[in-house]
């Protein structure tokens, strides 16, 4: 007896009912990808590119929440630590992939802040560890930085939030002890992978985007530019 397989290729009509039944499915566009871009967009490339940064984390709330009053009152009193001005600077380090924990990176990007570029120990140790530092050109990071991107604001508004829990329910007391867990609490909350990967998504740094900034993005340093060669012409002409 021969066994006979029939292969029916599926219509039209089957391909309408097989969306009905299934929502949640749509036809999309497919984008051409090569081999290369396939191969080289994968975990083990994005784990060792990292930004890292610092921030200056202060004992008082840069603002203050609203309170409720009495309708008239022109001032509303709001305890501080009794610390002034005390600066604390943490450091903030993660990959293209999300992740915050050191992965042997190969190339480690930075701004061009002095203990970075003039800092020979830190230099000589990515030689000899085969790490590649690249700095960011200057006044620029606040566009190219991951960090400055996508993560310092949130990460910032979380710590106030901490602190200024923590004043309400420690009167008098100083914060000074207490940063490393108030900090901790607002990276716990801040350190998502999303976040992490979107300020490289948002800086095209990785995968690699020459088109992600528009000429809008250009156009302060273009009137700023033309602004300069008027004030030159302006000078020669007096």
């Amino acid at each position: 007896m021969v066994a006979l397989t029939v292969l029916i290729m599926a219509g039209q009509d089957w391909m309408n009912n097989f969306l009905l039944r299934h929502p949640d499915l749509s036809l999309r566009k497919s984008e051409a990808t090569s081999g290369a871009r396939a191969m080289g967009f994968n975990k083990l490339n994005a784990n060792r590119i990292y930004n890292c940064d610092e921030t200056g984390i202060t004992v008082n709330p840069k603002g203050q929440s609203k309170v409720l009053a009495t309708e008239g009152k022109r001032q509303v009193g709001i305890i501080t630590s009794a610390e002034r001005g005390e600066t604390v600077t943490a450091v903030i380090c993660f990959s293209a992939s999300g992740r915050a924990t050191k992965e042997d990176p190969v190339l480690l990007l930075f701004d061009g802040h002095s203990s970075h570029t003039k800092n020979l120990p830190v230099i000589n140790a990515a030689r000899e560890n085969g790490v590649i530092l690249l700095c960011f050109p200057p006044h620029c990071s606040h566009k190219l930085q991951p960090c400055d991107v996508s993560f310092m604001k949130p990460l910032s508004i979380y710590y106030e939030d901490e602190l200024r829990k923590w004043l309400r329910c420690n009167l008098g007391k100083v914060v000074n002890g207490n940063i490393s867990s108030l900090f901790g609490a607002a990276f716990i909350h801040a350190a998502n992978i999303k976040t992490a990967m979107k300020g490289f998504v948002a800086t095209g740094l990785w995968l690699l985007n020459n088109n992600v900034f528009s000429d809008e993005d250009f156009l302060p340093s273009i009137v700023l530019t033309l602004y300069q060669v008027l004030s030159q012409l302006n000078k020669m002409l007096e």
